[in-house]
């Protein structure tokens, strides 16, 4: 059942493309914000954006940003990848001619193509009929394989992130918290499960959004599985959510998948229906709780760890677990937490162990 091996890793240093405004395209921000400086030249973008995305680069990613007005400059400057840097959700068909024409400029420049979208060049309508051009892509949505969940016993401490709704900060918290517990001396692994950190972990990770639905719990754990060798604590980045009408698949193979032994819930409270659906209100954290406990097996609960506030208001303190804005506040008592639950689980074992 498994596929060829697919590598989602780009080559370095890349420039990130650009039809909008850097504040609103959040995959291109996800990756300005984490990925170190000499990984990035800069961001191809037409020459009325370039001041606005600047701006928003120095003063909301604290960075410093050089601008290119097209793919042959950012390639002059050292840039090997060209990286769509947007990801808009109707973009499952075709590419825009914009983009198909700094794709093409890339390739004859012999540059590679990081493409985050659902569409693969092999499906648009104007690269399907260029197959020799497909080994130039890295397809961040590839699917990494069809192996099916066994049930593995876990060897690694597991942490989960998971929200009430996507682009709540899962993937911020995440990132923070394996930071935090790299400060500490723990050997913390971060497993990306979508395109923004794919990009920011250097490939590290898998597509679940793309995966077909009977492999989803399989493949994440097969991910986990290769990291426990060399890491004590993995921290999963989550997907949507597990009430979500249109996302809940993804969340639900993930945390099937992971079966987590800790969870931070992630929200914006000032959020009142669903992103996307206006019509949809949005589940409270109460709810949400409720469902993944109900969700996983009774060997298998997770704790609480701990609600990663995204964006102002209130909301996380009803659920009785302690609120943090991770970028403003990091995460170094739930990093803290999550040491001695490792030293009491260690302790435990090896009591046990003297019984045997």
């Amino acid at each position: 059942m498994n596929r060829e091996p697919v590598s989602y890793a780009l080559a370095e240093p890349f420039a990130i493309w650009l039809d909008r405004p850097l504040e609103q395209s959040k995959f291109a921000r996800g990756v300005l914000r984490f990925c170190k400086p000499h990984r990035i030249t800069g961001i191809i973008c037409p020459p009325e954006l370039a001041r606005e995305s600047t701006r928003f680069a120095r003063q909301e990613l604290r960075r410093d940003l050089s601008c290119f007005e097209s793919v042959q400059a950012a390639r002059a400057e050292g840039a090997r990848c060209l990286l769509i840097g947007v990801c808009p959700t109707d973009a499952v068909a075709d590419f825009t001619q914009e983009m198909r024409a700094a794709m093409r400029e890339a390739l004859a420049d012999g540059m590679t193509v990081g493409n985050p979208l659902h569409v693969a060049p092999s499906e648009d309508g104007y690269f399907q009929t260029r197959p020799e051009t497909w080994q130039n892509f890295v397809n961040l949505r590839a699917s990494s394989g069809r192996r099916l969940y066994v049930g593995h016993p876990r060897m690694a401490y597991r942490i989960l992130t998971a929200g009430n709704d996507c682009s709540v900060g899962k993937m911020t918290a995440a990132l923070v918290l394996a930071k935090e517990l790299h400060t500490l001396g723990v050997r913390a692994a971060f497993l990306a499960t979508g395109q923004t950190g794919l990009v920011i972990n250097g490939g590290i990770g898998l597509p679940a959004d793309h995966l077909e639905g009977d492999f989803i719990a399989g493949e994440v754990e097969a991910c986990i599985r290769e990291l426990e060798d060399r890491f004590d604590v993995i921290v999963i980045e989550g997907q949507g959510s597990v009430l979500h009408p249109a996302y809940a698949a993804v969340s639900v193979g993930l945390l099937n998948g992971a079966r987590p032994d800790a969870v931070v819930l992630c929200e914006e409270p000032a959020r009142r229906h669903l992103k996307f659906y206006a019509d949809l209100s949005i589940p409270n954290l109460e709810r949400e709780w409720a469902a993944i406990q109900a969700l996983s097996p009774p060997s298998c609960k997770p704790v609480l760890l701990g609600v990663s506030r995204f964006g102002p208001g209130k909301g996380g303190e009803a659920i009785g677990a302690e609120c943090r804005d991770v970028l403003v506040d990091g995460a170094r008592d739930w990093a803290l937490s999550v040491c001695n639950r490792i030293k009491s689980d260690r302790t435990q074992i090896l009591q046990e162990m003297k019984h045997l």
